[in-house]
């Protein structure tokens, strides 16, 4: 039976158990990969619309990151999930950043759909 952590360190220790019943982990993630579905399918044709789809994703990142680290005994699921923030100069148009956001929500589907250890 799967042990509840103690500890809520963000450092890894051993191999991630998983602390639900696997059915329970894919019903969340697909629950996830819906909320990803719709960040994708917004129509986002101005700046503000494109910041608030920005936000969203952020939130919607988040959650994930900790519906992870709470579903395995360590943060290392949830730390290999983590998006790398990284800040360049200055902004491009409302379509090429939306296609940034679009590749960024991918990759972390990418991650959320496949990156799950073996259980």
């Amino acid at each position: 039976m799967a042990q509840r952590r103690s500890n809520q360190s963000t450092q890894p220790s051993g191999d991630p158990v998983l602390l639900v019943p696997v059915a329970q982990i894919n019903d969340e993630i697909d629950e996830r990969l819906g909320g990803a579905e719709e960040l994708l399918g917004r129509d986002v044709e101005t700046f503000d619309a494109l910041t608030v789809a920005e936000r969203d994703f952020a939130t919607w990142d988040e959650v994930n990151q900790e519906l992870l680290r709470r579903r395995f005994s360590n943060s290392e699921v949830a730390i290999k999930y983590e998006t790398p923030h990284i800040t360049m100069g200055g902004r491009g148009t409302v379509f090429q950043e939306l296609e940034s956001l679009h590749r960024r929500i991918g990759g972390q589907i990418r991650k959320l759909d496949s990156g799950l250890p073996p259980v």
